[in-house]
């Protein structure tokens, strides 16, 4: 049972889902891992596509920002910062571990009580 906020949960997922796919080359496969330890949640999405360049991963989770070879693609840069914010209300975490033309993995972990 998670006692977190279910709707925050379910917008990030789908924010993380829909990044992945949108920055994979068509068919590609996106995998989810869901894992429960020691009284958090984890989950991480992984997806094989054009990677986040070193140099633009320390601004991922600001308001508007969007990384520098994305310029083809649609978005408004809100994604995750949202995701961001949603994690931090529920007291936790979120890292992005990404590689240029090689993909990019998001994992956050969020306590499974609010207490």
């Amino acid at each position: 049972q998670i006692n977190s906020d279910p709707v925050f949960i379910r917008h990030i997922l789908s924010n993380l889902a829909e990044n992945a796919i949108k920055y994979s080359p068509e068919g590609a496969q996106v995998h989810c891992a869901v894992h429960v330890e020691r009284g958090k949640l984890t989950i991480s999405v992984k997806d094989n596509g054009i990677g986040i360049p070193v140099e633009d991963q320390k601004y991922l989770f600001e308001r508007f920002y969007r990384g520098s070879n994305v310029a083809g693609t649609q978005g408004t840069g809100l994604g995750l910062y949202i995701a961001k914010r949603y994690v931090e209300l529920m007291k936790g975490t979120i890292k992005v571990k990404s590689e240029l033309d090689r993909g990019t993995e998001i994992t956050m972990v969020i306590p499974l009580s609010r207490n």
